[in-house]
């Protein structure tokens, strides 16, 4: 059986996570602003990597939530699927806490990076208009070929 202290490291492990993919997305869109292609790549593939163990994570503490909530009759009852927060009222003295502190902790920067991620579409999307509208000048409205194939 899992305890509630398993379910606390897991947490922790994620929200560490979690503050690591914010920067790696904070650096992608400094990269976004200063044109630089290889920190972006860098950034990129960090992402990447630390959303395939956010989804390791994820599936840890779900596998250790639905131990724990089965050893808990009041949460049983309630839905198939109980939440932290519904778990968080049935553990008690400093684990209870921490989790709440976490599960807070984990949702703050899951915000920041949700608003991060938006701030980063709306400049990719911003560039690949100013590069759209450059071809479409420097080719007289995509008319033209950009390689002169005579040379």
């Amino acid at each position: 059986m899992r305890t509630a202290e398993q379910l606390a490291a897991v947490l922790e492990t994620e929200a560490e996570v979690s503050g690591e993919l914010l920067k790696a997305m904070e650096k992608k869109q400094q990269s976004l602003i200063t044109f630089k292609a290889d920190v972006m790549a860098e950034a990129v593939d960090s992402e990447q990597s630390l959303l395939r163990r956010m989804r390791e994570l994820e599936y840890e503490r779900e596998k250790i939530l639905a131990d724990i909530v089965s050893s808990v009759p009041a949460l049983r009852t309630k839905s198939k699927h109980p939440t932290l927060t519904e778990l968080v009222p049935h553990v008690n003295g400093k684990t209870g806490l921490r989790l709440s502190e976490l599960a807070k902790r984990i949702k703050t920067v899951g915000l920041r990076v949700q608003q991060t991620n938006q701030q980063n579409r709306l400049l990719l999307d911003s560039s690949a208009r100013f590069i759209k509208n450059t071809l479409r000048i420097l080719t007289d409205d995509n008319s033209r070929p950009l390689v002169d194939r005579t040379v």
